[in-house]
């Protein structure tokens, strides 16, 4: 037990530093971000949604709205 160790390195930095050394010294074929899909380069467009604001969708709404607003 290294106490001053602990309080210098949280121990999940220590496990993910000591777990990455090992996949990479034993030559594991392990998925990153860049293997699941196309990152895309730009930022999403903003777009309003194309909902008409008239009573009835008000009506849709506000017990949604009544709920969140009691929750806090």
């Amino acid at each position: 037990r290294v106490p001053l160790l602990g309080k210098l390195l949280p121990s999940p930095l220590v496990c993910i530093l000591l777990l990455t050394a090992m996949s990479i010294y034993m030559g594991l074929d392990v998925r990153t971000v860049g293997d699941m899909g196309a990152m895309p380069d730009s930022l999403p467009v903003f777009m309003w949604p194309d909902v008409a604001l008239n009573l009835d969708t008000l009506l849709i709404i506000l017990p949604y709205s009544a709920a969140l607003a009691v929750v806090g």
